[in-house]
Formats: C-alpha cells, sequence, structure tokens
C-alpha cells in the first residue's frame, strides 16, 4: 500500500512539475501587446520565391480516335 501511495505522489509531483514547466508559463495576467505597425514593416517587402516549374512532357494533342465500332462492344448474338 505504501508503495502505491508513494508511486501516486510521485506521478502527482510529475505532473504538476510538467504543468507549470509547460502550460503555466503560458498564463498571462494581461493581455499580451502585439505590435501590427512592427509587424506589418518587417514583412512588407517579404515576397515568395518562385516555384518552379517542373518540366514534364507535354501531352499529346492530336491522337487519333478510336472507330466507334471498337469502342462499343457488340451486342447479343442470335436476336
Amino acid at each position: 500500500m505504501k508503495s502505491r501511495l508513494l508511486w501516486l505522489a510521485v506521478l502527482a509531483a510529475a505532473l504538476a512539475g510538467f504543468y507549470e514547466g509547460t502550460l503555466g508559463t503560458a498564463r498571462r495576467t494581461t493581455p499580451a501587446v502585439v505590435d501590427r505597425q512592427r509587424i506589418n514593416r518587417e514583412f512588407a517587402d517579404f515576397k515568395l520565391p518562385p516555384l518552379p516549374v517542373p518540366d514534364l512532357p507535354r501531352a499529346e494533342i492530336n491522337v487519333p480516335l478510336p472507330e466507334p465500332a471498337a469502342v462499343v462492344p457488340p451486342g447479343p448474338a442470335g436476336r
């Protein structure tokens, strides 16, 4: 029984330490001030790099179509 109680205490301490180390520090008493003008100045001249165009083979446009008789399967024989 003592080992279970000790294990529970260690687990509770570990969870409390994890909470304070990660989630607890994210708590704010006052809202964060966002300097939107500074952000706009810093990113005003930002441009995405040009995307590379892959050199793919072009599809043939003038491919002859099959004859209609070759496309339609033959009907049942003996009618």
